[in-house]
């Protein structure tokens, strides 16, 4: 059987045989936000857990100092947005944490000029303790999640940094990846702003999630 794939792809074809090509998904929606549900949720409805979240639901975590469910995003990005990562009926701990391409992993990952780590950790205590007040007072469960979230961004300021570092990757693993690669049609990648480049890291990065557990 012959596959044919874009010249977009050029490097496709030499590991074909360990790809599977699966030819049988379709779907009813003839637009791109209901068919990115479809495949995010299983239907195209808004407010259902996407797969990510539901993943993260029923096994949990192997990472302590990230997040469990990672959204990379390259190119113009899904018409869908964060409907594509929502955790939907589940609890707002288990939805999609987007990671930017360039500079911090997550906005505002790094302290302000002055505020040191250990004053940090004070003022992040004294939040803890206000939210657990609220939280007996109310049983609100997402305060729950809220007080998890700061506890994780807390971790993440000393993970997410080595993470993102890649300078301790071979160039030969740069290469297979395509990370600063150029391309045959310079011309379009410039208008793209360098979408190749971000969508190979972004593979690279998903490599490296995987291996810290997320």
């Amino acid at each position: 059987m012959w596959i044919e794939y874009s010249d977009l792809i050029p490097e496709i074809a030499s590991c074909i045989d360990d790809i599977v090509l699966i030819r049988t998904v379709h779907g009813e929606q003839f637009i791109h936000h209901p068919g990115q549900l479809l495949l995010s949720c299983g239907k195209a409805e808004l407010g259902r857990p996407t797969i990510g979240s539901w993943l993260v639901y029923g096994l949990g975590s192997e990472s302590g100092n990230l997040p469990a469910y990672v959204v990379l995003k390259a190119g113009r990005g899904a018409s869908g947005g964060s409907a594509n990562w929502s955790s939907g009926f589940l609890a707002s701990t288990y939805q999609g944490v987007p990671f930017r391409n360039q500079g911090d992993a997550v906005l505002y990952l790094s302290n302000p000029s002055g505020v040191s780590r250990a004053n940090q950790r004070r003022a992040l205590d004294t939040i803890r303790r206000l939210n657990g007040f609220r939280q007996e007072k109310t049983g609100d469960p997402e305060i729950g999640s809220q007080i998890g979230q700061f506890e994780l961004a807390f971790r993440m300021q000393v993970a997410a940094p080595e993470l993102t570092d890649l300078s301790g990757e071979t160039q030969a693993t740069l290469d297979a990846y395509g990370v600063g690669r150029v391309t045959a049609r310079r011309i379009a990648e410039m208008q793209l702003g360098g979408t190749y480049h971000r969508f190979s890291t972004s593979c690279l990065l998903a490599r490296r999630l995987v291996e810290r557990g997320v």
